[in-house]
């Protein structure tokens, strides 16, 4: 699913994107994956998505260059105490091109293409109406079969509590471009 005429928005610290819209609401994130619990008993709507320099979670101990949080919400009666559900994905830069390797090239080409079509201009504080963000596109290529889950919070004040965290153990590549735009 593409999400059509939404606002990126620099809210002081980093690079968010609401979908509030009619219209523009997010299919459960778990039907793309068939996950219909999510693990947490629930099922949850995207609501927005934002990233973080450097990244929050680390995998071997190492912080990437970008994580980008996908926040999710409840839809219809809450169980297991749950608030919300996140989902992390990890970013990396990498020098070295074998690195990169790894990936074929229409997973670059998503990946390309979603932060292409966020329209980031460096040092612009003003939201930006863009005509189409290509987020469902790239969160049905991420492997959400190789995730961590934790019971954690959210990492902004007032971090309230019982949030679903799914980090994916995968690294994806951003170009230096799209890195240096953010």
């Amino acid at each position: 699913m593409k999400v059509a005429e939404v606002e990126v928005i620099w809210n002081g610290h980093t690079s968010q994107v609401n979908i509030q819209k009619t219209g523009n609401t997010l299919n459960d994130f778990h039907s793309y994956h068939g996950d219909k619990t999510y693990g947490a008993g629930s099922r949850f709507n995207g609501v927005q998505f934002h990233f973080h320099h450097i990244s929050e979670h680390t995998i071997d101990g190492r912080h990437m260059d970008l994580e980008m949080h996908t926040v999710h919400y409840p839809v219809g009666e809450v169980k297991n105490g749950f608030i919300a559900s996140a989902v992390g994905i990890m970013f990396s830069t990498y020098s070295d091109k074998d690195k990169h390797s790894r990936y074929d090239e229409k997973e670059v080409s998503i990946i390309n293409a979603f932060f292409e079509s966020l329209e980031w201009t460096p040092g612009s504080a003003t939201p930006k109406v863009v005509d189409e963000v290509k987020y469902g596109d790239l969160m049905n290529m991420v492997d959400m079969n190789n995730r961590w889950t934790y019971k954690g919070s959210v990492t902004t004040p007032p971090c309230a509590q019982n949030v679903y965290w799914n980090v994916l153990r995968t690294v994806y590549p951003i170009k230096d471009r799209h890195f240096e735009q953010f």
